[in-house]
């Protein structure tokens, strides 16, 4: 049985008194970061280091990570600050579809497995050939990525669940590639198959994969892998 972790990027609330006192002030001791909005409303990662030269009047308000994740070395170092630039660049314009991540493994608190994103939001329709042809309905998908090599070697697909109501539009979106169970994968995911989860093969072009250890932003990341999946589904991606 894996051991299941919600991931809850939560606002905080700032007194007068706090606004100046340095940004490292308040944040956890379980994270390393913590996400600053402007007054123009756009997220900045500041690392634990950084928090302490910056004064949190700089910011019009603040997220930190309240999951103790930060614990086991560099992977879930890396994996900490990919979700919150996922949650910076995408979830936090669609939280009204009640999305949630959540991370299993054997012990949560040394290394994840797979994530799970409840709730992960989907376009309002796609298009095949460039026509339009459906809605999703709902537009919202409950998926797992299976992140057991991350972040040296890219996510081997994506998993869904079999009884789907989007299962045959998600396939039609992305020309097929959808399967009962993962093809050519480097770890067993035979539970997630007998828990009722189908393989949607996706991945970057070549299979490649160049993660950036000095700048998440810079190089290939899960943050970017979601957003394009979200792309990926409104059919706008050739066949190939």
């Amino acid at each position: 049985m894996k051991q299941k972790k919600t991931i809850d990027f939560s606002p905080l609330k700032l007194t007068e008194e706090q606004l100046d006192t340095p940004i490292a002030d308040i944040m956890p001791s379980s994270s390393d970061i913590v996400l600053a909005k402007t007054s123009d409303g756009i997220y900045e990662v500041i690392t634990r280091e950084a928090a302490q030269e910056r004064s949190l009047s700089d910011f019009a308000s603040y997220l930190t990570n309240q999951t103790d994740m930060v614990k086991a070395g560099a992977k879930l170092k890396y994996l900490n600050e990919d979700l919150a630039l996922f949650y910076q660049n995408f979830l936090s314009d669609h939280l009204q579809k009640g999305t949630k991540i959540e991370v299993y493994g054997e012990d949560v608190d040394k290394d994840v497995d797979y994530i799970c994103i409840r709730n992960f939001p989907l376009p309002n329709f796609y298009t095949v050939d460039g026509e339009y042809k459906d809605e999703y309905k709902p537009t919202k998908e409950d998926i797992i990525v299976v992140i057991v090599e991350y972040p040296e070697f890219s996510p081997h697909g994506i998993h869904i669940r079999s009884d789907s109501p989007n299962r045959e539009r998600i396939e039609e979106a992305l020309r097929g590639h959808l399967y009962d169970a993962a093809i050519g994968h480097p770890e067993d995911t035979e539970d997630l198959e007998e828990q009722g989860w189908n393989w949607l093969c996706f991945h970057y072009k070549g299979k490649k994969w160049n993660f950036n250890l000095k700048d998440i932003k810079r190089g290939d990341c899960l943050a970017k892998y979601f957003i394009n999946l979200y792309v990926a589904l409104s059919g706008v991606y050739p066949n190939d």
